[in-house]
């Protein structure tokens, strides 16, 4: 089947008077399109997944090598990671965060706050610790975070 153009049906005067034989035959340029897009959607979806086994294997080599970046002559490769704090739902541990809150003149600050914000409040004062040396750091009351770390590619210029 060739490119079709562009059909408006609000430009076709007499839509009524199509047959029935063109109304299949528009129903099979249909199917037809439909498969090409399925079969290219499907071949995309297996790219993404090697892509992603790709991006698991460098993200790997950069932790092994304790690189965030490396660049090559294709682009640079940056690995970055995130932290996801949660506000413990246990009550002992719930107020023992927020103890830890008042404690340090955050608490109506950081009360109501919503969950990006407390990962990047949690996760600067985490950083802050462990520059300070205090590796084993862990904010009173939250749980360890969800760390997720991705890869991206950045095109040389």
């Amino acid at each position: 089947m060739e490119e079709m153009e562009e059909i408006n049906f609000f430009e076709i005067k007499h839509i009524e008077q199509t047959t029935l034989a063109e109304l299949d035959s528009l129903v099979q340029d249909m199917y037809t399109v439909k498969q090409d897009i399925d079969l290219m959607e499907s071949g995309v979806d297996k790219k993404k997944k090697t892509l992603d086994a790709l991006k698991q294997k460098i993200d790997k080599i950069l932790e092994a090598h304790n690189k965030k970046s490396y660049d090559t002559e294709y682009g640079k490769v940056i690995r970055t990671e995130r932290r996801f704090f949660t506000v413990p739902k246990e009550y002992e541990k719930r107020h023992m965060f927020f103890d830890y809150l008042k404690d340090r003149g955050e608490f109506d600050a950081l009360i109501t706050v919503n969950h990006q914000t407390l990962n990047g409040w949690a996760s600067r004062l985490v950083d802050e610790e462990r520059e300070q040396g205090n590796t084993d750091f862990k904010v009173p009351g939250l749980a360890e975070p969800t760390v997720q770390t991705t890869v991206s590619l950045r095109g040389k210029k």
